[in-house]
């Protein structure tokens, strides 16, 4: 049951993460919803349904074919409506475009409705689905050289949805997995779902390579750049460049990075594996897909010459640049600071000037620090693993101590916000690491305001100019230890002469009061006094007199062991919309005034609505993924302080509930006879017990002020019972009513 509780706890944190200018922007859903984004997945699956039973007569099928609805419909639409999907948006545009001329050149051989979107995310993929609709990542966009080579990877696609690839090699799969008494897609995540339904055999993805050849061998494209793919795919693992990094982005003149934090040579770029011979494998390897396409191409060899861009050059430069200045926030999202830190870096050296990029770096260095410093944390790094260039940074990041790394940010974010004091964001940041630096390493008194001194200085003037044996022994080795303890020593110099500077001295001051305070409170929480309070208020609750809140998306999962799908789909929808409803009725009894936000409930005209709960969980996840440290700012945190201002409250609640039925285990089994053995008066008990169903429920309710990121209150009651109105009702009234009651006076 536990393992089970893990993977819905997992489910629920998957919630829902440029052009070359300083204004930089995050890539956002614009214009009418998709109706697939906001209709009902359990209408979506009928007609599946409906659909699949006019194609096969046989039991077998038919029921492979409706669990494929099932999951498959539901699983698109959680991604759908993670945030992570792209719609109306200027890279999703240009790829229908260039779908459109694709179709029009050679249109499906069957009538398909196809709609292609952008998917938020940093791997390198494009797939397709059995209703039509096809993912490009900015991954994948952001690594490719033409416009050519993007109308490929779309071409391939259209290829496996105009052969049902997906559902073919599904409905293959099933039958061999039924002979092991497993399902295809059995007990995974969303994700996971989704790319194994993106999963061909071999034979497909040899098909889709030669039917996406034709289409663009009878389009405008050139068909002589597109090997090229392969290598894409080959080097996927990889950033979209492989430049040094410069190092002079960390730095300042009194601060260096001493050479024992930088690699003397990266590793070298081997690539995946070609795989010559993949007979032994159920994919094709990428260096027979190559050949393959070669051999085609050598017969097309005198074809008439072509273009590179049948639609824009301009646009494919375009979304290229946007699609790589999503990378570093995207690496931000998922906690791989070392890629956010090395893709704004490449893209720092065409824009030195932008500020956004900074700040990611800045961002990236601070949750390094944060994470480096917590007791619950264990930085687990695998530089060697990592070719190229960015191996650089993810040596610094994994062989860097705590308090340099505390430095390193805290350096870097002081310097940005001398250049930007009006940023609010930076300065957040700032007023954190004083504190950070306080509390963790507590020696502001070990910082040097004096210069470093440079080993030129060492020597006496007067024998500067002679040679080496011109010093006697005592200076050379005076010479060796001053560089020496320079060298260990160089994080003190980090703020050299501006130890005593007002600002500076206003933020010290700020964060060792806040460090006093912070010990006062661990003492207090930790004595008597505090306990006691603690266990009164979980006994009676808190009193906060919050006038309003806003509820995001609403969650509910229904779970069942005895099936071998676990997640009930067609009831967690019901039981979603049956919550929404509840939380409406308490609202009204408990006083407590609340908005609902449920990408569920929205009409075509509310994209931005859908963009705002986006960034919401976003914010959520970065705080659940990061719930034992200190406040930590959003990644896009003046995003949300504008959210929070546009629903007039800075308190945002997530609640939901988790249902499951249990099966009953085979010592539940050998209880009746043991106990028919050993006790024969505890029979009729053992007997209720193993007829009763075993039902267990987790209620929960985070509410989190998002301007400060502060937990007012987190909420988790759990039930060995089945869910019920008055039960649900009764965790949701204790949590309105402890939230918008005022305390006493």
């Amino acid at each position: 049951m536990k393992t089970v509780f893990c993977i819905a706890w997992c489910f629920l944190f998957q919630v829902f993460a440029l052009h070359a200018q300083s204004d930089y922007a995050p890539l956002e859903c614009q214009g009418t919803i998709p109706k697939e984004f906001i209709s009902s997945s359990t209408s979506k699956y009928r007609a599946s349904v409906k659909n699949a039973s006019r194609q096969t007569q046989k039991q077998q099928e038919a029921k492979a074919r409706s669990r494929f609805a099932l999951e498959s419909n539901f699983n698109l639409d959680n991604l759908l409506r993670s945030g992570r999907v792209l719609f109306n948006d200027e890279v999703s545009n240009y790829l229908a475009d260039v779908t459109h001329l694709l179709l029009d050149v050679q249109p499906l051989s069957r009538k398909q409705d196809i709609r292609i979107y952008a998917l938020r995310s940093s791997a390198v993929n494009a797939f397709a689905t059995e209703r039509g609709e096809i993912f490009v990542t900015l991954g994948l966009i952001a690594q490719l050289e033409n416009e050519a080579q993007l109308a490929y990877i779309i071409a391939h696609e259209l290829a496996h949805v105009e052969k049902k690839h997906v559902i073919n090699f599904y409905l293959e799969a099933e039958k061999l997995e039924r002979s092991k008494g497993r399902s295809v897609l059995g007990r995974a995540t969303t994700d996971e779902n989704m790319l194994r339904m993106a999963t061909y055999s071999k034979e497909h993805e040899h098909e889709a390579d030669r039917l996406g050849l034709e289409r663009i061998l009878a389009s405008p494209y050139r068909a002589a750049t597109l090997p090229v793919v392969f290598d894409v795919l080959r080097y996927s693992y990889l950033p979209f460049d492989d430049l040094p990094f410069d190092r002079a982005w960390l730095q300042s003149e009194h601060y260096r990075l001493p050479d024992a934090l930088w690699l003397e040579a990266v590793k070298p770029i081997e690539g995946e594996a070609n795989e010559e011979d993949d007979s032994r494998s159920s994919h094709p390897g990428l260096q027979s897909r190559r050949q393959a396409m070669l051999h085609t191409l050598a017969n097309h060899a005198h074809a008439p010459e072509k273009t590179d861009y049948a639609v824009s050059a301009q646009r494919f430069q375009r979304v290229r640049t946007l699609a790589r200045y999503e990378l570093p926030m995207l690496y931000l999202h998922t906690d791989q600071h070392a890629n956010a830190i090395y893709t704004a870096g490449l893209l720092l050296q065409e824009q030195p000037d932008n500020l956004a990029l900074k700040k990611c770096i800045a961002k990236a260095l601070y949750l390094h620090a944060k994470l480096r410093n917590s007791k619950n944390y264990e930085y687990k790094g695998n530089y060697q693993e990592v070719e190229g260039q960015s191996q650089q940074l993810h040596y610094l990041l994994e062989k860097i101590p705590d308090v340099e790394a505390t430095v390193l940010a805290w350096h870097f974010v002081w310097s940005l916000h001398r250049a930007y004091p009006a940023d609010t964001e930076i300065t957040t940041l700032a007023n954190d690491l004083f504190f950070e630096f306080a509390r963790e390493h507590n020696s502001f008194a070990e910082l040097r305001n004096d210069l470093p001194l440079a080993l030129a200085d060492i020597a006496p003037a007067d024998t500067a100019q002679y040679a080496p044996e011109g010093r006697s022994k005592y200076d050379r080795i005076r010479e060796q230890k001053t560089s020496a303890d320079a060298h260990a020593d160089y994080w003190r110099y980090a703020f050299s002469g501006q130890l005593n500077d007002e600002a500076f001295v206003k933020y010290r001051e700020s964060a060792e009061k806040r460090r006093d305070q912070w010990k006062e409170n661990e003492r207090y929480a930790n004595s008597e006094k505090g306990k006691k309070e603690f266990r009164r208020n979980r006994k009676q609750g808190l009193s906060l007199g919050i006038s309003k809140v806003v509820v995001i998306n609403p969650f509910y999962l229904k779970l069942d062991e005895r099936k071998g799908e676990a997640v009930q789909y067609i009831d967690t929808e019901k039981g979603r919309e049956h919550l929404h409803s509840l939380i409406k009725s308490v609202s009204t009894v408990s006083g407590l005034k609340t908005t609902l936000l449920d990408v569920h409930d929205l009409k075509e005209n509310q994209s931005e609505t859908f963009n705002d709960i986006r960034y919401l969980n976003e914010w959520f996840s970065e705080q659940a993924r990061h719930f034992d440290l200190s406040l930590t700012p959003g990644n896009e945190q003046e995003r949300i302080d504008a959210i929070a201002e546009k629903y007039g409250t800075d308190y945002f609640l997530w609640t939901g509930i988790i249902s499951l039925r249990e099966k009953h285990t085979a010592a539940d089994l050998a209880y009746l006879p043991l106990s028919l053995l050993l006790f024969p008066p505890a029979a009729p008990l053992a007997i209720h017990n193993l007829v009763k169903p075993k039902h267990e429920m987790l209620l929960f309710s985070i509410l989190y002020d998002v301007r400060t990121g502060r937990r007012q209150i987190v909420k988790f009651d759990t039930f060995n019972q089945r869910d019920s109105d008055a039960v649900v009702k009764a965790h949701l009234y204790d949590a309105f009513t402890q939230i918008g009651t005022k305390a006493r006076q």
